[in-house]
């Protein structure tokens, strides 16, 4: 299966719209970390969850398959996160487009 982002038509909601490699829409998760439009980044995890990256909120919201909450971590030593990817042991790597300060 493949993931993507898409707008809604309100243009204030965003999705992850879940695709069949033939393009087939399977299911929208709408869940409401991704509410204004401030979800940037998303990766996929082990055993079908995800994690979506919120660069307003900076916070990583972790998603089961069907789009429920399982967790939400909070980073505010982070200036301006705008990606996100997860390594093969489930650690986050994010990309902050402002330095970060040790």
């Amino acid at each position: 299966m493949k993931f993507t982002t898409v707008t809604q038509c309100t243009g204030s909601y965003f999705a992850v719209r879940i695709v069949k490699e033939t393009g087939e829409v399977i299911s929208d998760l709408k869940p409401p970390c991704l509410v204004g439009g401030t979800a940037i980044g998303m990766a996929l995890l082990s055993g079908g969850d995800m994690a979506i990256l919120n660069w307003r909120t900076k916070s990583i919201t972790r998603l089961g398959p069907k789009g429920d909450e399982i967790q939400s971590i909070n980073f505010s030593e982070f200036n301006e996160p705008i990606d996100l990817a997860a390594d093969h042991r489930g650690r986050y790597l994010i990309a902050d487009a402002q330095k970060v300060t040790f």
